[in-house]
């Protein structure tokens, strides 16, 4: 994975890295949480770089090759924050809504 590069202090020469994936489930909620060892803060998509309908017609290599994971969590989760751990590492945690959702997306 090339997205998680370990801080200095968490890094172990041939070592696996560590990558922690949460759910909770709540009555009217799922967080999903995912937590990996770089505490460098991720870059969370402001927009599009192509719509959806454009985006159909492109072979996967003309698409960006990084974000394409928080761009697909953003666009179907209702909530996205992130947290730096306390030992080092951070967790971007998600939140999405369980009413039931109408086609247009509205609950």
């Amino acid at each position: 994975m090339h997205h998680a590069v370990p801080d200095a202090r968490l890094a172990r020469p041939g070592a696996s890295r560590r990558i922690d994936i949460t759910l909770t489930k709540w009555p009217k909620w799922l967080f999903l949480g995912v937590a990996d060892e770089d505490s460098s803060p991720p870059t969370f998509p402001l927009g599009e770089s192509f719509s959806p309908q454009l985006a159909q017609g492109l072979p996967e290599a003309v698409l960006p090759d990084s974000g394409r994971g928080l761009l697909i969590i953003h666009r179907l989760a209702d909530a996205l924050w992130w947290a730096p751990e306390e030992g080092g590492g951070k967790t971007i945690f998600c939140r999405f809504d369980l009413g039931e959702r109408c086609a247009d997306g509205s609950v």
